[in-house]
């Protein structure tokens, strides 16, 4: 369903999932994308590093971070988070 671009139906299942298994690092990471493409920045960077604290060595995880970080205005917070994820 994400990669179809249904995200409304897509939300709904990433958190179905995190209902029956709230570790799911990947369902948390997705559903800050999903909050990203809609504009909600600060949830979305909650959410990514919500998925970080479960699975700290992910790059795509850190670079979704910064990305949030760059759209609410922190660009050195958003700078460090993109340049962390190319180190990996």
């Amino acid at each position: 369903l994400y990669s179809q671009k249904n995200y409304p139906e897509a939300q709904a299942q990433f958190e179905k999932a995190l209902q029956m298994d709230p570790q799911q690092h990947f369902a948390i990471n997705n559903l800050g994308q999903i909050l990203l493409l809609n504009g909600d920045f600060a949830a979305a960077s909650e959410k990514f590093e919500a998925a970080l604290k479960l699975s700290p060595a992910s790059p795509y995880y850190l670079n979704n971070r910064g990305r949030a970080k760059l759209e609410l205005g922190d660009l050195e917070g958003a700078a460090t988070d993109i340049r962390d994820a190319l180190l990996y």
